[in-house]
């Protein structure tokens, strides 16, 4: 019995990564705590949406190892459900992939499967494949200006003065958000500036 699958390059590359036109399973899904599959029916040129919640660590895995069909030499590429990109993994396993982020809201983000073939990556292919993800669940402190009455001083001065923080753990407040916010990502922290 012979295989054939045709490949078609119709998917954008990016400076990192593939860019997938169609979303399969059509719905988001959710991850548990053990290895499970995305979808039995994902091809090389799907992407999934996943919900994830800021402080989970979250693998994505076409390794055999983790319990995935895949035998093709596939890439995943993780975007943020705005396709910003956040990680790239190929041939983490012999020519499978690995992707483990912790994610740093609470949302959703796409994971796209691709194939690398002859010698370049982000080619489609009609191969029922088992993208197998999980998560594992994160400690979160509640950052100190997650509330406005809170808000962190930034001071100014003639030299520049770097001010750290993070919305891990961070909740959504009742204010609109600015325009710039990214799509999906609802965690804000408060920073005030007095001028004097």
């Amino acid at each position: 019995m012979a295989l054939f699958t045709a490949l078609s390059l119709s998917l954008k590359t990016r400076a990192q990564g593939c860019l997938c036109t169609s979303q399969w399973p059509t719905t988001a899904v959710t991850p548990t705590t053990t290895w499970g599959t995305i979808s039995t029916t994902m091809w090389a040129g799907d992407y999934a949406v996943v919900n994830v919640v800021a402080g989970n660590t979250y693998e994505f895995s076409t390794c055999s190892s983790n319990g995935s069909n895949v035998t093709y030499d596939s890439e995943l590429t993780l975007l943020t459900n705005a396709q910003q990109f956040l990680a790239y993994n190929d041939d983490f396993c012999g020519t499978q992939s690995f992707l483990s982020w912790t994610a740093t809201y609470t949302g959703t983000v796409q994971i796209h499967l691709t194939e690398y073939f002859s010698g370049s990556g982000c080619w489609t292919n009609s191969i029922n494949s088992s993208v197998r993800f999980r998560y594992t669940a994160g400690a979160l402190t509640v950052p100190a200006n997650n509330l406005c009455a809170n808000a962190t001083n930034l001071t100014p001065s003639a030299n520049c003065n770097l001010t750290s923080g993070t919305t891990l753990g961070a909740s959504e407040d009742p204010y609109l958000d600015p325009s710039c916010d990214l799509a999906g990502v609802y965690n804000d922290v408060w920073y005030t500036n007095l001028f004097c």
